[in-house]
């Protein structure tokens, strides 16, 4: 499957949205998102020096969480929100959500099956 082009707009959007969660990460992280603090904050330094991070197993594995739990999960970000956390509005982002997701997944799951 074909690593998703993504646009400088949606680059800076899905950085605010792993830049949220690490803002944010409380004792239920860790089981939302598969990850330990120290290893987001790893998958986000990554993500930071280039969008093909999410290549990946590590960074699509926080992109997948990050994303989830911001658009649907328990503490998701209010739609009227969104755009000024994330840039565009949240419509724009469920459907990069969608765009994206398949690509992550399949990242996700070889280093389930690694």
């Amino acid at each position: 499957m074909q690593r998703p082009s993504l646009n400088s707009t949606e680059v800076a959007a899905l950085t605010a949205v792993l830049a949220y969660w690490e803002g944010r990460w409380d004792w239920e992280c860790p089981l939302l998102f598969g990850l330990e603090l120290p290893e987001y904050r790893v998958a986000l330094a990554q993500w930071r020096v280039t969008s093909d991070a999410v290549s990946l197993p590590q960074v699509a594995l926080a992109m997948n969480g990050a994303l989830r739990e911001f658009l649907y999960g328990a503490s998701a970000v209010k739609a009227e929100a969104v755009a000024a956390i994330a840039g565009m509005p949240k419509s724009d982002l469920v459907a990069l959500a969608h765009r994206i997701g398949p690509f992550v997944l399949a990242v996700v799951e070889r280093r389930r099956t690694a």
